[in-house]
């Protein structure tokens, strides 16, 4: 009884050491899976919050807009711009 009580325990052993490292394994893959999805998800926010200043800055300040929109070179209706490539700015 005792023998076969032990074959039991060796064998629900033996078995353990056979199946549980690949767990292991699979559960460090999605640890990690988890923290690189955590920090893209601060990254959005971070993100999002950057947009929506710049968007509340674009409503409130004229000036900031004008000075967007000349950088990357939107022009008015009508309007003739002239770009200097090499240009030194102030």
């Amino acid at each position: 009884m005792k023998t076969a009580l032990g074959a039991v325990i060796l064998g629900i052993l033996g078995s353990a050491v056979y199946f549980l490292p690949p767990k292991f394994e699979h559960y460090a893959q999605l640890v990690n899976t988890h923290n690189d999805l955590m920090k893209s998800k601060d990254q959005t926010k971070s993100d999002a919050a950057a947009m929506t200043r710049n968007r509340e800055r674009f409503e409130r300040d004229p000036e900031f807009a004008e000075k967007m929109a000349r950088e990357h070179r939107y022009i008015f209706k009508n309007e003739l711009l002239f770009i200097r490539e090499n240009a030194i700015e102030k």
